[in-house]
C-alpha cells in the first residue's frame, strides 16, 4: 500500500468519503448541505 497526498484529480473518491462522514451531522464542522463543488476549498486548500 502506498499512501500519498490527495490530488485534485482525486476529488470524486475524496467526496465519496467526505460526504459519507458528514451526512450523519454528528462529526466535523461541515454543514450537511456542503456541496461537492465546495470540496476543493476545504480539502485541497493550500493552507492544509
Amino acid at each position: 500500500m502506498k499512501i500519498r497526498e490527495a490530488l485534485l484529480e482525486d476529488a470524486d473518491p475524496v467526496w465519496d468519503i467526505f460526504s459519507t462522514v458528514i451526512k450523519t451531522g454528528d462529526t466535523y464542522v461541515f454543514d450537511l448541505e456542503t456541496k461537492k463543488e465546495d470540496l476543493p476549498k476545504y480539502w485541497f486548500a493550500a493552507n492544509m
